[in-house]
């Protein structure tokens, strides 16, 4: 167990150091434990290491069983040992053990990722003539090494096989081959594929059908694209994010520009990740149609970018624009916010500010309202000091969003900064005083507390009142509403004694 405790955690050389520990004082470790080290070994790039490891077994005398072979065929041909590997055959035959599909269709596979599909193939034939199992894996690996080398005669081939073995092909085998014949182009082949894997009562899926897709669209069948992806959305059959994408690629070739717009919407409705990719695709279609992208084409472009914080890709697009304006520069603020980059979204401000340029009042906003979330206070600071600097009046929310963040934070100092500012320049509403009341109030709360448990000298508390006879000045212009009246009845309710007690008031 403890071996594979360090295996799980990728701690290769202490379950190599504890295996042999156990072997020198006298315990055989489990062979199921070794081939769990070896085959992790193996998948981590560590081939040399889990050869030297099964070499060390065998000379201690471990029996490996049919798994145990199967994982060092796998070693052997990640380095293209076919040689040794045909020995292991050899040696299971000597020592009893029965190869199995797994080690079948390890060597077969090992041939094949060497673009030896040929050889592969003669293998699995040898492997049946000796009546050693052969699964559907092993074909399937077959056809694809076929399929990888373009041999589409030989694949096919395989195909005829695999029917009169009495196997049943799958969807992997029909895929791999209605792949190979979309990129040679033979549309008709790959048709009548999909056509025979569906009478078989095979579902396609969006991967066989976007190699379809994407045959079509290269052969200029771009209106057959189109009338096939919404065939496939009313089947209900699943879309991924590379069918949405020939889609795209196929309305902007037929200048169905507004429909291309509406479905990246869509996308962006399914959270698929939508790439640079789709908005240059998007640019091209207008420049195919003679027409000029205007900022909210831009804007949509910059926006999905920075939703998904694809920062180089978008500072990048903005690089290729001729025409930027600041409601570009708004947009990237804007969508920055939105997809939680507010870092991202204050440096660029910052950076505009310094060249002389100011972004539109509301990405000001949507900036401060994510600076306050993040707590970067000073930064919020800043922001708003940028506003005035530039004559850009901050907006009341704005100020009422900073004061409760900072009563939030517990820092009533900063806190009454802002409420000062705030009152220079615009008359403070109901909200705004309820929120520093409240904050007065719960700092003088927990001050009181600190008092009792003697964690703190005595200070002078806040005084709320002159919030309360301000607020009661204005008359008719602010009217308390019921949360400033429930903040109220809450201090009502609350007195400090000198000794820093608290004592509870009745009110009737």
């Amino acid at each position: 167990m403890l071996v594979k405790d360090y295996v799980s955690v990728g701690m290769f050389d202490d379950a190599i150091n504890t295996l042999f520990q156990l072997k020198r004082r006298g315990f055989v470790p489990r062979i199921m434990s070794c081939n769990f080290l070896m085959n992790s070994l193996i998948e981590n790039g560590k081939v040399d290491m889990a050869l030297a490891i099964y070499g060390h077994l065998k000379v201690s005398g471990l029996n490996s069983i049919d798994y145990t072979y199967g994982i060092l065929l796998k070693a052997l041909c990640r380095k293209g040992n076919f040689e040794e590997a045909r020995d292991v055959f050899r040696e299971m035959v000597e020592v009893g053990v029965n190869p199995n599909a797994f080690t079948c269709s390890t060597y077969i596979e090992g041939l094949c990722s060497h673009k030896r599909s040929d050889s592969g193939y003669e293998a699995l034939r040898a492997f049946r003539a000796a009546q050693w199992p052969i699964d559907t894996f092993a074909y399937t690996t077959i056809i694809r090494g076929f399929c990888s080398e373009m041999k589409l005669k030989e694949a096919v081939e395989v195909l005829f096989d695999v029917v009169n073995e009495g196997v049943a092909p799958d969807v992997y085998i029909y895929g791999a081959l209605i792949h190979a014949y979309c990129k040679a182009r033979n549309l008709l082949q790959a048709l009548a594929l999909h056509k025979d894997m569906l009478s078989n009562g095979i579902k396609t899926n969006c991967v066989i059908v976007s190699s379809i897709l994407q045959c079509m669209c290269e052969m200029g069948m771009v209106s057959e694209v189109v009338d096939q992806f919404k065939e496939l959305r009313d089947s209900g059959i699943f879309l991924d994010e590379v069918l949405y994408n020939i889609m795209v690629d196929a309305l902007c070739k037929l200048g169905k520009l507004e429909e291309d717009v509406e479905l990246l919407n869509e996308m962006e409705g399914r959270h698929m990740s939508l790439n640079v990719v789709n908005y240059t695709t998007l640019i091209d279609g207008y420049c195919l149609q003679g027409m000029k992208p205007n900022s909210t084409t831009h804007n949509r472009i910059i926006e999905g970018l920075c939703m998904f914080g694809k920062v180089k890709e978008v500072e990048a697009f903005l690089n290729t624009l001729v025409d930027k304006c600041l409601e570009n520069y708004s947009a990237m603020v804007d969508s920055f916010c939105k997809g939680n980059f507010a870092i991202e979204a204050y440096k660029l401000f910052s950076r505009l500010s310094k060249q002389g340029k100011f972004v539109k009042k509301n990405s000001c906003r949507k900036l401060l309202s994510s600076l306050c979330l993040k707590r970067e206070y000073d930064k919020a600071i800043t922001l708003l000091r940028s506003m005035l600097t530039f004559n850009v009046d901050p907006s009341q929310i704005m100020y009422a969003k900073l004061i409760d963040a900072f009563c939030r934070d517990g820092d009533m100092k900063r806190a009454q900064w802002v409420f000062d500012l705030l009152e220079r320049g615009i008359l403070p509403d109901v909200i705004t005083y309820t929120v520093l009341l409240d904050g007065r109030l719960k700092e003088n709360l927990k001050r009181a507390c600190s008092l009792q448990r003697g964690k703190e000298r005595e200070v002078e508390k806040n005084d709320d009142s002159p919030f309360w006879n301000e607020l009661n000045d204005m008359g008719k212009e602010i009217e308390p509403d019921v949360y400033c009246y429930t903040v109220l009845t809450d201090a009502l309710c609350i007195a400090f004694t000198s000794n820093g007690e608290i004592l509870e008031k009745n009110i009737t």
